[in-house]
C-alpha cells in the first residue's frame, strides 16, 4: 500500500497560505508527482501479485518470470522486476523532493523571520529547520548526483527581505 500524503493541505499552505516562491512551488508539485507515480506503480505491482497467486505456472517458470529471466520459449517478462524498479525510482523522487521542499520552507520562514524581526524590532519565532545529515550519510537519501539534471534546471533570484530580487 503506498504511503498517504497530504498533498492537499501542503499545497493549501505553501501555493495559498504562505508567501513562497520559486524552488518550493515547483517541488510541491514534484512531491505530488512522486507520490502519484508510486501510488500507480504500487498498485500495478499489487495486481500482478494477485495474478501471480492465481496462475497455475511451475514453479521455476514462476521464478523466471518473477526475476523478468528468459523463459524456455524465449520470452521474458519483465512486468513485477521493472515494477520494482520504478517504485524504487519514485521512492528516490519522495524522498529526495521532499527533503529539498523541507529545506525551502525552511529557509523561506528563516527569510520572513529576518524580515519580522526588522519590522518589528523584536525576535520572530523560531523556525525549525531539517537535518537529513544522518539519513544522508547513511545512503538513505538518493545522491544530488542522481537529480543534477533538476538542479541544474531551476535558477532562482533569491527576494531580499525587502522583496526585490538579488
Amino acid at each position: 500500500m503506498a504511503p498517504i500524503l497530504p498533498i492537499e493541505t501542503l499545497k493549501l499552505l505553501v501555493f495559498d497560505r504562505i508567501s513562497a516562491y520559486g524552488k518550493a512551488l515547483n517541488l510541491v508539485s514534484l512531491v505530488e508527482n512522486a507520490g502519484i507515480g508510486l501510488a500507480n506503480a504500487i498498485d500495478q505491482r499489487d495486481r500482478l501479485i494477485a495474478e501471480f497467486k492465481g496462475s497455475a505456472l511451475p514453479p521455476d517458470a514462476f521464478a523466471l518470470r518473477y526475476f523478468g529471466e528468459k523463459l524456455a520459449s524465449g520470452h521474458t517478462h519483465r512486468e513485477y522486476a521493472d515494477l520494482v524498479d520504478v517504485i524504487h525510482s519514485y521512492t528516490n523522487d519522495l524522498i529526495y523532493f521532499s527533503g529539498k521542499l523541507c529545506a525551502e520552507l525552511a529557509t523561506h520562514g528563516q527569510a520572513k523571520g529576518a524580515l519580522f524581526s526588522e519590522q518589528f524590532g523584536k525576535d520572530a519565532p523560531t523556525v525549525s529547520a531539517p537535518d537529513f545529515s544522518g539519513p544522508k550519510e547513511s545512503g538513505l537519501f538518493p545522491p544530488d548526483s542522481d537529480y543534477s539534471s533538476w538542479l541544474n534546471w531551476i535558477v532562482e533570484k533569491r527576494q531580499n527581505a525587502k522583496g526585490g530580487a538579488k
